[in-house]
């Protein structure tokens, strides 16, 4: 007889069954991923087993409900107390056992208590949350449990974002009993912003069940104060500040080839004329091209042609007139073309041969403080991006110097040169700076509390809210938020 062979009763045991469990969902994990490696078109087949969604449903009550026969090592076990523990009372199975009436009676108790542990919420066990939240992560995203740890970061580790984030609270607190759906009523905005599983789970585990907290929807019109509860993210402004360039800081020799694109005011005339007293040679993208998509991909890869480039300097946006806002949609697709597009198609275009640490500047005439402060005119220009394009730019090359500039347009287009070129030279410094009235301003945020205003808050009330968006995730919990 093979030695190696387990003994008669063991392939049923409780651990042999998490081991086949085990390799089963490993099988079926590896199926998936070879397939759609293949290119198999039923790659995304939905993996065909059970999810143990219900609170109801432990994983002790998985493993032991379809365990009938046990050791015999355990036999005196059940012979001694056969009622109070049904997990030990599963075991009296053995044939040495002469009373098969124990046999027929232990799996009674152990499908009796799961819909109990459903009605009662106080009892719902760390074991039990672990495996509910597991598998509503497999749902919503796809991973595989075991794939998943409880303490790696949802974002940065599994690509959960927000949204998705949110989805999967929306779908626990579902899952959880009532008692406990109420005592966490007013910790949603923390479990929105877990950054691992296991945050959440410690976070509903703390939860004090029975404290009497109301449905969020019932509490809407109470006079809750704005800002009162901890849960929320603190509020910041965003604040302007004079910051002259320390006389310490390190300043960057300009050479090689510089593309600039013309605007309307003569800036980039005058600053064509500053970078060539240093020896830098410039290349003139004009204003008419932008507004052609084709004509534009022709200028960016003639000068690509030409060899590697120094500098971006995007001055298209300055001066360019208002839009008439019941201007035709023709009218808003050409202007978003000429100032905003087009500057993202010629970084595409020069990617390859920007040299490292090149610069590139956005600059834009909003009066020096980009329109904060009440500081921007009411007319509509669409010239506004340069900020956001290059900073997801750095994003994707981090050794470039990337600038975005707002001048004041009332300083002419001599002193605006001028006030380009000391950014341009200066070595490291903030991404955004303006010079209102020529003064070098930087952007800072600062935690401002929300004052509450219960005169403004009174008349709030019996609104009509029109959300568009999907009726579930981040919208849902926005207007919950607003019903209260």
């Amino acid at each position: 007889m093979d030695e190696r062979r387990p003994a008669s009763g063991m392939g049923d045991s409780p651990v042999m069954s998490e081991y086949f469990a085990t390799m089963r969902q490993f099988l079926e994990t590896q199926e998936r991923v070879m397939s759609a490696f293949l290119g198999d078109g039923t790659s995304m087949r939905p993996v065909m087993r059970a999810r143990p969604m219900p609170v109801a449903l432990p994983r002790a009550a998985e493993v032991a409900a379809p365990v009938a026969p046990a050791p015999v090592a355990m036999a005196p076990v059940a012979v001694t107390a056969p009622v109070p523990a049904p997990a030990r009372a599963v075991a009296a199975v053995p044939a040495p056992q002469p009373a098969p009436a124990p046999v027929v009676a232990a799996p009674t108790p152990v499908v009796a208590v799961a819909p109990a542990a459903k009605v009662a919420g106080a009892a719902l066990t760390r074991e039990q949350l672990v495996d509910m939240l597991l598998a509503i992560v497999e749902e919503k995203t796809g991973y595989p449990r075991d794939m998943v740890g409880l303490e790696q970061n949802l974002e940065a580790d599994l690509g959960i974002d927000s949204i998705k984030r949110v989805e999967v609270v929306g779908a626990l607190l579902q899952q959880l009993p009532a008692a406990h759906r109420e005592a966490l009523t007013e910790s949603r905005s923390k479990l929105n912003t877990q950054s691992s599983l296991k945050g959440m789970i410690d976070l509903v585990m703390q939860a004090k069940v029975g404290g009497g907290v109301a449905v969020p929807f019932d509490v809407a019109g109470t006079g809750s104060q704005a800002g009162a509860s901890a849960s929320h993210p603190p509020r910041h402004v965003m604040l302007c500040k004079t910051e002259p360039a320390s006389a310490g800081a390190g300043h960057r020799s300009l050479q090689g080839r510089y593309v600039l694109v013309r605007d309307r005011l003569g800036v980039a005339d005058a600053l064509g004329a500053l970078l060539a007293a240093k020896g830098v040679r410039t290349v003139v993208v004009e204003s008419e091209s932008l507004a052609s998509e084709q004509a534009t991909l022709a200028q960016a890869q003639t000068v690509a042609a030409a060899g590697p480039v120094q500098g971006v300097l995007l001055l298209g946006g300055l001066g360019t007139p208002a839009l008439d806002p019941q201007a035709a949609p023709a009218d808003w697709r050409n202007a978003l073309r000429v100032h905003e597009k087009s500057a993202f198609l010629l970084l595409r275009e020069l990617s390859a041969v920007l040299a490292d640490g090149a610069t590139v500047l956005a600059a834009s005439d909003f009066g020096g403080r980009f329109g904060r402060d009440g500081t921007a005119a009411p007319e509509l220009r669409l010239t506004g991006a340069g900020p956001g394009l290059l900073k997801s730019l750095r994003e994707e090359r981090n050794d470039l110097h990337v600038k975005a500039v707002d001048l004041d347009p009332l300083r002419g287009p001599a002193l605006a040169a001028e006030d380009l070129l000391a950014e341009i030279e200066l070595d490291g410094g903030r991404i955004e700076v303006g010079y209102p009235a020529g003064e070098r301003t930087v952007f800072l945020t600062e935690p401002a509390e929300v004052t509450a205003d219960p005169v403004r808050e009174a008349g709030l009330k019996d609104l009509v809210v029109l959300a568009t968006g999907g009726a579930r995730g981040i919208t849902a919990e926005v207007l919950r938020e607003l019903a209260r």
